[in-house]
């Protein structure tokens, strides 16, 4: 073979490299653009991922520290609502103690004497109060006690004042004339036995629109 004949050959060959090495190139080319293309969507997919998981986190959160914060107002209110309520029990139990020399209070200790007479349940009883109402307690009250209990429960009670042993605390205790049985009606002891309805009173005074 010529000289030409193999350079035409060398040439030929020369040309299907470079054609075939230039489709190689373009190939990887593609591939790169489209495995670069897929991992820009991936990244795009995983950041939105991430994006929507921290939303959803902070949602999280923020649900859970307005419950804490609405729970935390609450408790302090409630403690805020029992101490002026305490506070108020308090000044009414006070507020009883200025009453004992009005006019209105013969009336007042009259109701309690009835009310315990009629608790108690015996036909006779002793009638005890504090030193501070011991004036009060005359034989004139006692009988119109006596009239009025025999109104309410149809039965007859003989009332009598007991002077020689005071109470501490404002109100009256009749007890039965060995002193075994007893009914409370002191200040104190209404106040907790209607501290309830104490308590309703001033709620729904105070509270109840909140």
């Amino acid at each position: 073979m010529d000289k030409e004949g193999q350079l035409a050959i060398i040439n030929g060959i020369r040309i299907e490299a470079e054609n075939r090495a230039s489709e190689i190139i373009s190939t990887t080319e593609r591939q790169i653009a489209q495995r670069y293309s897929s991992w820009a969507n991936q990244e795009k997919q995983l950041l939105k991922a991430a994006e929507t998981e921290a939303e959803k986190r902070a949602a999280e959160t923020a649900v859970a520290v307005k419950s804490r914060i609405t729970v935390k107002e609450r408790r302090e209110r409630l403690r805020a609502q029992e101490e002026l309520i305490l506070k108020l029990i308090a000044d009414v139990r006070a507020d009883m103690v200025h009453t004992i020399d009005t006019p209105e209070y013969i009336s007042i200790i009259t109701n309690m004497i009835i009310e315990a007479a009629i608790g108690l349940g015996m036909p006779e009883a002793k009638v005890q109060m504090s030193a501070a109402e011991q004036h009060l307690i005359n034989d004139s009250l006692l009988r119109n006690a006596e009239t009025r209990i025999m109104a309410i429960r149809g039965t007859k009670i003989r009332l009598n004042a007991d002077q020689e042993h005071p109470l501490p605390a404002q109100g009256v205790v009749l007890t039965s004339p060995d002193g075994s049985i007893a009914f409370s009606n002191q200040v104190p002891v209404r106040i907790e036995r209607y501290q309830a309805q104490i308590r309703h009173i001033i709620y729904e005074l105070l509270f109840k629109g909140e």
